[in-house]
């Protein structure tokens, strides 16, 4: 087993030595921390993501549900879909040599109560996966240059290099859903709200959400349920000229899980659920969960 007490930060050095398994980005020329080149292969993007030989384990109160699924990547996409899952874990179980189950582990923390050393799982941290191998444009989009988000911290990591190493460190904390970078002093600071409580300008900071990442990797078409409205937890709605630009309002507001468009009428609806508290067939509307995106490249 692995001590319960190994927490983000020493993950996060795991990490940056190497010591999760990595698979390196062949492209010249462009920095190898965490952005990298959109890459083409799928197998490129199991990268550091995939824990392979351990179960994120959750004590009961934090394991959410198990079910039986095709693929690692049909847990994650489970995951992406139920309501406070942010881990996945598949235990492929055998009988000889052949797969008979797999079994996905759904739970609610990043980093589980503890890494357990299990010959047969395979397993990922969603928040990992949805930002993981980001493209360089994703960046330029999401990125709030010489701005901080203020207040909402809840951790903090000094050494840092760069803000991609920052948001690396953020994928490992429990509930970060954006970081800070001071460029000074070397600082990535978590916040538990998308861009803190509000942003201030800051010569030596730069500024990104999570959510902003993962929504702009390319994954609407996949994503969206056309001709479905979700219902029940709206939390706002307003008038947009497009379904992206709703999905955008969407990545920076604290608590927006997924979003219902109509094209005619322009009206943009922003849910607390990420498949609504319920959904109906509705001509005209289409619905995107938020967490499905960032999967796309997986």
């Amino acid at each position: 087993g692995i001590n319960a007490e190994y927490g983000a930060e020493a993950r996060f050095s795991d990490a940056k030595s190497g010591g999760m398994q990595r698979i390196d980005d062949l492209s010249n020329g462009i920095s190898q921390n965490f952005a990298g080149v959109q890459q083409k292969s799928n197998v490129l993007q199991k990268s550091r993501c995939m824990i392979v030989g351990f179960w994120i384990w959750h004590q009961s109160a934090d394991n959410i549900k198990n079910i039986n699924v095709n693929s690692v990547y049909d847990c994650l996409a489970a995951c992406a879909d139920t309501d406070g899952c942010s881990s996945a874990s598949v235990n492929h179980v055998k009988s000889g040599n052949q797969i008979t189950t797999r079994e996905c582990h759904l739970g609610k923390k990043r980093n589980g109560f503890m890494l357990w050393q299990k010959n047969n799982f395979v397993s990922s941290n969603l928040y990992c996966q949805m930002t993981e191998s980001v493209a360089i444009d994703t960046w330029k989009e999401c990125i709030y240059e010489n701005k901080e988000f203020s207040g909402a911290s809840i951790s903090s990591s000094v050494g840092i290099s760069n803000i991609e190493e920052c948001v690396a460190f953020c994928q490992s904390v429990e509930e970060c859903a954006g970081v800070t970078y001071n460029r000074a002093s070397k600082t990535c600071t978590a916040k538990n709200k998308r861009t803190g409580d509000g942003i201030q300008p800051n010569s030596n900071a730069e500024s990104v959400s999570l959510m902003c990442l993962s929504a702009n990797r390319g994954g609407v078409g996949r994503c969206a349920k056309n001709g479905v409205r979700f219902t029940g937890s709206v939390i706002q709605t307003t008038t947009v000229n497009s379904l992206d630009l709703c999905i955008q309002l969407c990545t920076n507001k604290h608590n927006c899980e997924s979003v219902s468009y109509n094209a005619s009428s322009r009206s943009c609806e922003i849910h607390n659920k990420r498949l609504g508290a319920s959904r109906s067939n509705s001509s005209g509307w289409t619905s995107v969960n938020m967490y499905c995106l960032g999967l796309e490249h997986f």
